[in-house]
């Protein structure tokens, strides 16, 4: 049991009974007030709010153990009550997924972002880019008729997802933004922001559903691998190389170490005349040879995450962005060029896959991440992202939806 005020015990009985139904579903009141530790009536006056407002399925599938007795009543989450929206922002171009609160995929869309004639730049700023694919996010809610709980966005650079804050994005070219209040009030929804390469992270260890429908353990420990050439509304690219990030999951949590820096890429070749974060490739897709630029890119890249993989000893490798064009080439250098390096998955055992969510990893996990945080245990000394909604919030707004 979790002390604390009543409110805050309330919020976490909420969180323990739906993480319960969400993991084990079909589950009766009966064995989550045993596993929880939690009296029948809190369980069942839980429930009763939950199937209130249509989170939850109730059906009679098991025969009562109790002779002459009611059959026990199974519980699970019930798909398509409410939806979270995951939005993938960069410079000249947006991703975007719809999910459900069991983790379903409703919709996905992608497109550029309008230019804003009132600036003076090619350059938008993250809020104009928000502002400018609002709408069409909009029309993709309507369309799959289902309130919103809130908004996840993927963003490069250094982001502090507590406080709704972008520390520095280098492809944004903005320092010490604060996000996602002014967002939030302005759309009165809830918005929360990641870094792009930890969005993925959060996708990766969502649970997942196997063919038959039971529920996997997901992966806890990670290396998520980031690989964007940025490019301006204009399709001229922003850096003269290309930006790397990474995330970094242990024990199933991501990690963001100090300043939020975790995963900020930056090769053991860098220095300080470095044009980008590597340290030995220069120019980017103009280059006269690009096909060597791309090898010499992957070659160092690999080089660089031999020495992470073998530190932090993860369960898998997972990539994305323009790193699933260059597929082919990472298998040949792997396995030419890097073959006996801790790297290659024939000698560290760890697997090197695409991520699960493919092109719209970033936008999917965006999702997840709120998704995530919504069941996450509500605790003692651990802070919640501004803005984040409750099961308190979500029962409240399916409540004023109904009216």
């Amino acid at each position: 049991m979790i002390r604390g005020n009543q409110s805050f015990q309330k919020a976490a009985n909420i969180a323990l009974v739906m993480r319960e139904i969400r993991h084990r579903s079909p589950i009766s009141r009966t064995e989550i007030s045993q596993v929880l530790g939690l009296t029948k009536s809190t369980v069942s006056t839980i429930v009763a709010d939950l199937l209130e407002v249509g989170l939850l399925n109730e059906s009679n599938l098991v025969p009562s153990e109790t002779k002459g007795g009611r059959p026990r009543m199974k519980l699970e989450l019930k798909k398509e009550t409410a939806c979270i929206v995951g939005v993938e922002l960069d410079p000249s171009r947006y991703k975007s997924v719809i999910i459900d609160i069991d983790g379903t995929e409703i919709s996905r869309s992608t497109g550029t972002i309008r230019e804003d004639r009132r600036s003076k730049s090619w350059h938008p700023d993250p809020v104009s880019a928000f502002d400018s694919v609002f709408q069409e996010i909009r029309q993709q809610v309507e369309s799959v008729h289902l309130p919103v709980i809130g908004i996840g966005v993927g963003i490069p650079g250094y982001i502090e997802p507590v406080k709704g804050r972008i520390l520095r994005s280098t492809a944004f070219d903005v320092e010490n933004m604060d996000y996602t209040r002014p967002l939030s009030e302005k759309y009165e929804l809830p918005i929360l922001v990641e870094n792009d390469a930890n969005c993925i992270a959060w996708g990766e260890i969502a649970a997942e559903e196997s063919s038959d429908g039971s529920p996997e353990k997901p992966y806890e420990n990670l290396i998520t691998v980031l690989l964007q050439m940025h490019r301006d509304l204009q399709g001229r690219h922003l850096q003269s190389s290309p930006g790397i990030g990474c995330g970094i999951v242990m024990d199933g949590m991501v990690r963001y170490g100090e300043n939020f820096a975790a995963g900020e890429f930056h090769s053991y070749r860098w220095h300080t005349e470095s044009p980008g974060q590597l340290g030995s490739v220069h120019g980017g897709r103009e280059a006269e040879d690009e096909s060597r630029f791309i090898e010499e890119m992957l070659e160092e890249l690999f080089q660089n995450l031999s020495l992470g993989v073998s530190l932090l000893s993860p369960a898998r490798v997972v990539y994305a962005g323009d790193l699933l064009e260059y597929e082919g080439q990472m298998k040949r250098i792997l396995s030419e060029r890097m073959a006996g390096s801790f790297i290659n998955p024939e000698v560290s055992g760890i697997p090197i896959d695409a991520a699960r969510f493919g092109e719209s990893a970033v936008a999917a996990g965006a999702a997840f991440m709120l998704l995530e945080r919504l069941f996450l245990l509500p605790e003692v000394g651990r802070t919640r992202p501004e803005g984040m909604p409750t099961w308190n919030d979500v029962i409240s707004k399916l409540r004023a939806e109904t009216k």
